[in-house]
């Protein structure tokens, strides 16, 4: 039917709008790594290397086992889960070079040292969790009533003041100078649009009258002298609701708090509430170790595992693959999933191609480091702060508050995160000075709590010394220059797997999706014989 009315076309074109938004919202799940469906006995008597242990290389094992695929995975390190280590009263660690360091967290209390959150949109880690038995709960990822203290020394944001009198003020300041452009542009009044306004930022004035809508937190959205509460009779009244003085446009822009952390949960990774699993990040990868083997269920994939295995060479033969173990062992495969870290993998012994190598010498790395402390919930009972990110100027300049265990006696502060060049600075430092540096942040956040920290540790991962990265710099033209080189297969029996060869790095969703391409490719091989 042709349609001629105006109107009509135009709420056609609008519903086209909505559903075009609702299938790039839907996008991840389109684009996920489906894996086709192949015989369960497809791998019998085929052989397969999995290097390393961590997420991406426990999915492509289970994923592998599955199919019936004779698997080892050859783990470097006394543990599993890679870079993704939930910190645990007893664990211990050691940076290269420095000393080591023991967890010696209360009450059952812990810290996700690496990966700390799960996006919605990556569905992989989510469908997998729901797999394996993993309980999800709320990750908080910000909160008005966290605290920003930064700001230039003439902008008024210096002492620490929640992120919702800055997010509502500043967002305030702009609808009411935007009212004000129209209002005074000439052109037809759009009363609509000023109504809209008006309760959308929560402006003063009338929408029908010519003069423009003002801001003065009349609504009380960004905070209160006097909060709504009892009424008194005389003779001691309290006073009525009294709401904060907005901060001016001049004073928010000079802060220059804009630049960064209060628009953050805009960000398509970083929404105000994402996920993760009960109880540590730990329980990720190890709802994969549980898991029984599909062809002996007496063992499980933690059984496939074999520790302090460390790869030194890969020789490519025309019908195998030859991996050297710890320089005097060897084991012969028909193919090789590698999720070795780059800056490790490029110094071994191979005999591929040596573009392919000076390609995975070529990739940069990104250095990130994390401070771990534990203290009595203060920032709940003081400062009615529940999960989400405080920011402090300095060289630790956040601070992410546990998203569990609400009103309980204890909790686990991230005291310090920070990557690239800060990451490089802050982890060059003895551990002693980083904690100190990170106990100093919270103290300008928090005044009188500094003090109160206690069982505190500190890592920096491009100093470990079987990963020896955070993770990759994919935002780098080096990166968009030679990953596609190592992310291709090498003479269809060696694949690469890991976050590092994803434009998700840093996430284990890419990890996941990268470990499923490679069982893809694996079985689609071995079935054309």
């Amino acid at each position: 039917m042709r349609v001629n009315d105006p109107t009509r076309r135009r709420l056609l074109r609008g519903i086209a709008g909505v559903v075009a938004a609702y299938e790039a919202m839907s996008l991840p799940r389109a684009v996920a790594a489906s894996m086709p469906a192949f015989p369960p006995t497809l791998g019998k008597g085929v052989r397969v290397a999995v290097l390393g242990a961590g997420v991406g290389g426990l999915c492509a094992a289970y994923e592998l086992q599955k199919l019936g695929f004779e698997v080892a995975i050859l783990e470097a390190s006394e543990r599993a889960g890679g870079r993704s280590l939930t910190l645990r009263k007893g664990d211990r660690f050691q940076e290269m070079g420095g000393p080591e360091q023991t967890c010696t967290f209360e009450d059952d209390g812990w810290m996700n040292a690496g990966p700390g959150r799960i996006p919605q949109h990556h569905v992989d880690v989510v469908d997998y969790c729901r797999e394996l038995g993993v309980k999800l709960e709320p990750y908080i990822f910000g909160g008005r009533t966290n605290l920003d203290t930064r700001g230039t020394p003439e902008g008024a944001v210096k002492q620490p003041m929640p992120v919702g009198r800055i997010v509502n003020d500043l967002r305030g300041q702009v609808a009411a100078m935007f009212d004000q452009c129209m209002k005074r542009s000439g052109a037809p009044q759009n009363l609509d649009l000023s109504a809209m306004l008006k309760e959308f930022r929560g402006l003063s004035g009338d929408a029908a009258k010519p003069d423009p809508l003002t801001y003065t937190n009349a609504t009380g959205r960004a905070g209160y002298i006097d909060p709504p509460g009892l009424l008194v009779p005389p003779p001691n009244p309290l006073p009525p609701p009294n709401p904060l003085p907005p901060l001016s446009m001049d004073d928010l822009l000079k802060s220059k708090v804009w630049q960064d952390s209060v628009f953050r949960e805009t960000r398509y990774y970083w929404q105000s509430t994402l996920l993760q699993p009960t109880g540590g990040m730990d329980m990720f990868w190890k709802g994969f170790m549980r898991q029984k083997l599909r062809h002996t269920p007496s063992r499980t994939v933690a059984n496939l595992v074999r520790y302090r295995a460390r790869v030194d060479s890969i020789e490519m033969k025309p019908a195998s693959v030859v991996i050297g173990i710890n320089g005097h062992a060897s084991l012969e495969v028909d193919y090789v999933v590698s999720t070795i870290p780059m800056p490790i993998f490029a110094g071994m012994k191979t005999n591929l191609d040596a573009a392919y190598m000076k390609a995975a010498a070529a990739i940069p790395i990104a250095k990130a480091g994390k401070v771990g402390w534990q203290a009595e919930r203060f920032w709940e009972q003081n400062d009615q702060i529940y999960g989400g990110i405080s920011w402090v100027d300095g060289l630790a300049d956040q601070v992410w508050y546990p998203s569990d265990g609400f009103l309980s006696r204890l909790g686990v502060l991230t005291g310090a995160y920070m990557t690239g060049d800060k990451a490089a600075e802050f982890d060059s430092k003895p551990i002693a000075e980083r904690l100190e540096i990170s106990r100093a942040a919270i103290e300008k956040m928090h005044p009188g709590q500094g003090k109160k920290l206690m069982h505190g540790v500190a890592i920096a991962w491009e100093r470990m010394e079987h990963l020896q990265m955070g993770f990759v710099d994919e935002g780098s033209q080096a990166f968009k220059d030679n990953a596609p080189v190592v992310a291709a297969p090498q003479e269809n029996r060696l694949f690469q797997a890991g976050d590092q060869l994803t434009w998700l790095s840093g996430w284990q969703e890419g990890a996941i999706l990268t470990a499923k391409l490679a069982v893809r490719q694996i079985a689609e091989r071995t079935k054309g014989g």
